[in-house]
């Protein structure tokens, strides 16, 4: 899979699920055949530069920055 297509998968999982740790984006993209390793997933996010937030359960959740959350629901 294409960098780009992985980006546009992670960030659909990230209004869909609860992602609080980069195994749980490995674990989503498996279950979705994307074979994908937590150091790649490491690198996506630093290049989507996604931030952390406080989770409604708890705890924190990866979340899109805001500038990307206007421009996506736009």
């Amino acid at each position: 899979m294409r960098k780009q297509d992985r980006h546009r998968l992670i960030t659909r999982l990230l209004t869909e699920k609860n992602i609080q740790k980069q195994e749980d984006f490995v674990h989503y993209l498996q279950e979705k055949g994307v074979a994908v390793t937590q150091a790649t997933i490491s690198r996506d996010i630093k290049d989507m530069k996604l931030i952390k937030v406080p989770s409604a359960e708890g705890g924190y959740r990866y979340s899109l920055p805001l500038e990307t959350q206007a421009n996506t629901s736009a």
